[in-house]
């Protein structure tokens, strides 16, 4: 059990459990009517406290979900990828609508091409987990990576069936291709 759901499951139990004490001793007779509001004002205290917990904590998911969005969005632009980005779409216009043969005999040929097409569809792939995952807001991702996914999934679609078969694995950039045609 996470801490965040002890600690709110806890007051909602102990508020519950007093409400509950606090109704049959009432009915007994063993507790007076100014106990009983006591206990009832504060389970319905509690009860608050514990809504207004939950509410907050999924305000707060949705600022991280959003926040992870606009992180990602600022690494695709900072140096280190920003220069990968580049290249990687230079090279994108050179394999566009060249046949998968063709993409393999271009990116065989220099290892550095190879390595920043790998790079940039491997964090591509991250973004698409990201949102499958429920872990980044899709619709801030969307705004700004669905021309990048569209573009790259047309032009490497061919490679991308060609590592699937010599690799023997069709979960290679899957969640690319997914997303990527979910926004097609």
């Amino acid at each position: 059990m996470s801490n965040i759901t002890l600690r709110l499951s806890l007051p909602l139990i102990i508020s519950l459990v007093a409400l509950v004490l606090a109704y049959q001793h009432y009915h007994a007779g063993e507790i007076n009517e100014a106990a009983q509001i006591v206990i009832a004002g504060a389970a319905f205290a509690t009860l608050v406290f514990t809504a207004v917990s939950l509410f907050n904590i999924e305000r707060g998911m949705t600022y991280s979900r959003r926040q992870f969005a606009i992180n990602m969005i600022s690494e695709w632009s900072n140096p280190h990828i920003g220069g990968l980005v580049d290249a990687a779409g230079i090279i994108r216009k050179e394999v566009l609508e060249k046949s998968a043969d063709e993409i393999t005999i271009i990116l065989n040929k220099d290892d550095e091409k190879r390595k920043k097409i790998i790079n940039i569809m491997n964090y591509l792939e991250n973004i698409a987990l990201s949102v499958k995952h429920k872990a980044t807001e899709e619709e801030v991702i969307r705004d700004y990576f669905e021309p990048i996914f569209k573009e790259y999934h047309r032009a490497f679609m061919p490679y991308i069936e060609e590592c699937r078969r010599r690799h023997n694995n069709t979960q290679i950039w899957s969640e690319f291709q997914r997303l990527a045609e979910k926004w097609g």
